[in-house]
């Protein structure tokens, strides 16, 4: 009696217990596959938020290439415009303080004995010479 039922029991929980680890195998792969699965969709996410950032990093440098490149635009304009209004001043004084009236007004004069090529041989005003060496040139301005 008692042991052959005891022995039917351990039988039949035997087999269960058989049954539910067959049933196990596969939740346990399928478990496996899924977290492997995970990890390279994190990697995946990983990579295309490394993708956008070097993107937006990309797009913001020739951003900030484009603003340095019309900055150096605007202050080569502003050197140049200075520099043409420097040359200006600078040639309307000393062209006036030799008494040669301004730049624009003049004709091309050196110093005594100095000759342009296809000048003329006048000779330069009395006070373009050899005293100070100065060259006073014929500007030629966009006013």
């Amino acid at each position: 009696g008692e042991k052959e039922c005891l022995n039917s029991e351990t039988a039949e929980l035997k087999q269960k217990v058989r049954y539910l680890q067959d049933q196990l195998v596969p939740l346990s792969k399928q478990r496996e596959y899924q977290e492997k699965e995970i990890q390279r969709l994190n990697r995946v996410k990983i990579f295309e938020e490394d993708f956008r950032k070097e993107r937006s990093d990309r797009e913001r440098m020739n951003e900030e290439k484009e603003d340095l490149r019309r900055q150096v635009e605007r202050l080569q304009g502003q050197i140049t415009n200075l520099t043409n209004q420097n040359m200006f001043g600078f040639n309307s004084k000393l062209c006036v303080l030799f008494g040669q009236g301004f730049p624009w007004q003049m004709s091309f004069s050196q110093p005594r004995g100095a000759r342009a090529v296809g000048e003329s041989s006048r000779p330069p005003p009395e006070n373009a010479g050899k005293d100070h060496g100065y060259i006073c040139l014929q500007t030629q301005l966009a006013l």
